[in-house]
């Protein structure tokens, strides 16, 4: 025992060495799955078989299916904030002290409700070694090696003592356990009495307010006089609950099912008080918003499918929500995407198709932000929310919009679009004004690369400088009482695809797809497309004609680099959200304005009615809901608004066209809109598109007497690419008939059922 003791010591240098990052960097960064119990069970490198111990535990509190357990290997380094995120705590340690702070931290979190299950010789983890020596084998030592902490002798349940026994502390052998409390929770249905292999526990100095459940006893008497011993109590503390195990010294001790009935009973139980805790206090209380848009993106994931690309943190938060596999978006260019949305009018209110500013076109509506803000929240705009920066500051408590008044940090002034900065070499962004510059025939200027890698930190590029303004304005809203809704909003994958370096190291040129179908559409008409004068204006792109197969593959590269730039930093926020403890009420919702062409249709960019260009990624984790699940109900972008009014328990403002998808997330599957629809104006035209269960129909009509001019229908059954317009064909007059008139109802008739 003496030498098992000064190892211990002689540890404690390398455990106090840890810091938090390192914590953080343990952690799996998935969402937590909702409804379930959270738990970290922190280990330690210096306990006995921790490396089989550890992971037996986390595997019997998660095949009940009631638990979302996740592992730290040591305990250094945690933090209040830390722990905000978790329901219970499991401590599978007996190695040196872990510091004042993170002492401090686990007081202050059962305290205030948290839970806690002490295993075997988890004690020793507190200050001062709470082990009194009163008797040694060897040494006969009897004075008191260190003090013992008094707050966690009454969180812990009590201190153990050493006594002259006739074998040694690690001598194990079998003895019998039996309940003394039938009653309690922990108790009930179990067996009476259990036998046991594993290290019998000395007397404990028990506090007075531990309530001991279950006694051991050794026939043999090995330990002197033989008595029952405290081996399973319960302890309440402040608000929150603790149960202690003596039991549990090896694996092998851990497979009894004694062990293993009371140690996943006590979780339950430590962990009732804290879910009720933290039920309680959320009771009536609004939930946070994070609104998450991504500039560009289409439905390019890993949760959708592309296991090419590289989304991690993506998919973790679709994993721990919804998913909507079919939704579109009302205009597939960025300014009426956005207005429509956050407006929640479709883009024939007050033309907001005309991509002017959304107060340009409608001063007076009230904007999703500024209904939140209207009631209670505190809105917040970073990055790219809006196309112009200056659109409805009236709907936000702040606006940060990335761009040249917010310099970097490496004190290099930004371009003057925000959507088209990050260049970190003077030859690309000293040429960003000549971007700005239309294509002229026969005249030549020297224009700024389409792509750019440089090996500089995240944050040296907007989009990592504006998730460090959201984290600031998480640690910002720690203790104060209204909600949040903190809109982000990252330009990656827009256009340049300027990233660094390790994330297009992520990609080979040998690994980059083509489309399958670099071709136009036979049948459609010219209006369908475009000549892509948003990547043409790039030095690097020809002004006419298709880009060679060796352009395409570093095209899509660097689209897929920015799409896991972005990724990265969509991860740092979600960490954020859970480390300053705002994981458990806050909704988040992602979203992409539009979609993006890489070579389909022989197109690159955006701006059609294509699928390519009007179906976008968008999932949402509310807590308290369903999670790893998806829908193919078709949804729109129009219809946010709604959905996170309803949500967050905001009345819903009469004006709104979209219809709240929160239904789905209880049942995704039950029956939903006919049609979801979309529009794109071509000059003197303006085309309306609809996208069915099983049809694409677009119409193209004059906009001053909406006489049509050109009608598409593609058949998804058959053609998913959209690669044959059949709208004209004989045998097809009929459908086209009937979709021109679903078409000219709208969608005030294509709500869902009621």
């Amino acid at each position: 025992m003496k030498t098992h003791f000064i190892s211990i010591l002689t540890a404690l240098l390398c455990c106090i060495a840890l810091t938090e990052p390192a914590f953080a960097q343990r952690l799996d960064d998935r969402f937590f799955a909702p409804g379930a119990i959270r738990v970290l069970v922190i280990s330690g490198r210096n306990n006995h078989d921790w490396k089989t111990t550890t992971p037996f535990l986390k595997k019997l509190l998660q095949e009940t299916g009631r638990f979302e357990v996740r592992v730290n290997e040591e305990p250094a380094g945690i933090t209040a904030a830390t722990l905000e995120s978790y329901d219970v705590l499991v401590l599978n340690y007996n190695g040196p002290r872990w510091g004042d702070e993170t002492e401090k931290a686990v007081e202050s979190f059962v305290n205030s409700g948290g839970g806690m299950v002490v295993v075997h010789g988890a004690s020793w983890a507190f200050s001062g070694l709470p082990i009194l020596y009163r008797g040694d084998n060897k040494t006969k030592r009897t004075d008191i090696i260190e003090p013992v902490w008094s707050e966690y002798k009454k969180m812990i349940g009590g201190v153990w003592q050493e006594e002259p026994l006739k074998t040694a502390h690690g001598n194990r052998h079998e003895f019998t356990v039996k309940y003394t409390n039938r009653l309690h929770p922990i108790a009930a249905g179990a067996s009476a009495s259990f036998k046991i292999y594993d290290e019998l526990f000395h007397y404990m100095d028990m506090d007075a307010d531990a309530r001991v459940l279950a006694t051991a006893y050794s026939a043999k008497e090995e330990r002197g006089t033989g008595r029952n011993e405290p081996i399973l109590w319960t302890v309440n503390y402040g608000r929150g609950r603790v149960f202690h195990t003596a039991l549990g010294h090896d694996l092998k001790a851990m497979q009894a099912s004694g062990f293993v009935s009371s140690f996943v009973r006590g979780a339950e139980w430590a962990a009732t008080g804290a879910v009720a805790e933290k039920s309680d206090g959320e009771k009536g209380k609004r939930p946070n918003i994070l609104f998450i848009a991504v500039d560009d993106l289409r439905p390019e994931l890993g949760c959708y499918g592309n296991t090419r690309i590289q989304s991690p943190n993506i998919d973790r938060l679709a994993e721990s929500g919804t998913v909507f596999l079919r939704a579109y978006c009302q205009q597939a260019i960025c300014m009426a995407s956005r207005a429509s949305l956050l407006s929640g009018f479709r883009p024939d209110v007050g033309n907001i198709w005309n991509n002017k500013a959304l107060r340009a076109n409608l001063p007076d509506v009230i904007s999703l932000p500024q209904h939140f803000r209207n009631h209670g929240y505190r809105t917040y705009s970073i990055g790219k929310i809006y196309h112009h920066d200056d659109d409805d500051r009236q709907g936000w408590l702040e606006h940060h919009y990335v761009n040249i008044n917010e310099p970097l940090r490496s004190a290099r002034a930004m371009p003057m679009q925000a959507w088209a900065a990050g260049y970190q070499r003077p030859e690309n962004y000293s040429l960003i004004e000549n971007y700005q510059q239309r294509l002229k025939p026969n005249v030549t200027i020297p224009r700024p690369a389409s792509i750019e890698v440089s090996d500089r930190p995240d944050n040296e590029f907007p989009d990592g400088y504006a998730t460090d303004i959201a984290l600031q304005k998480l640690k910002e809203a720690r203790g104060q009482d209204e909600p949040f809704f903190l809109a982000t909003g990252y330009y990656r994958p827009h256009l340049p695809f300027v990233v660094p370096q390790k994330y297009w190291d992520l990609y080979q040129p040998e690994d980059i797809v083509l489309a399958n179908n670099p071709f136009r559409t036979k049948g459609a008409p010219d209006c369908s497309f475009h000549d892509w004068l948003e990547l043409r204006r790039y030095g690097d792109i020809p002004r006419e004609g298709p880009v060679s197969d060796a352009k395409a593959r570093e095209l899509i590269r660097g689209y897929y680099a920015s799409v896991s730039f972005t990724d990265a930093q969509v991860g740092r926020l979600l960490k954020g959200l859970r480390d300053y403890g705002f994981a458990r009420n806050t909704i988040v919702i992602l979203w992409g304005d539009h979609g993006w062409n890489l070579g389909e249709h022989g197109l690159w960019c955006k701006h059609t009615n294509f699928e390519t260009s009007v179906r976008v990624p968008m999932m949402i984790h509310v807590p308290g809901t369903s999670g790893k699940q998806s829908t193919s109900a078709l949804t729109e972008l129009v219809d946010i608004y709604p959905s996170l009014c309803e949500l967050a328990g905001v009345p819903l403002p009469d004006h709104l066209q979209g219809t709240s998808f929160a239904p789905l997330l209880d049942e995704p599957d039950r029956t939903w809109k006919s049609a979801a629809f979309s529009q794109y104006p071509r000059g003197e035209l303006m085309g309306y598109s609809m996208r069915t269960e099983q049809y694409r129909f677009t119409q193209w009509q004059r906009k001053d007497n909406d006489t049509v001019e050109f009608t598409e229908l593609y058949d998804h059954n058959v053609d998913p690419n959209e690669n044959i317009n059949i709208a004209n064909e004989s045998g097809n007059a009929a459908l086209v008939q009937s979709l021109q008139k679903q078409l000219q109802n709208g969608w005030q008739q294509a709500v869902p059922p009621q």
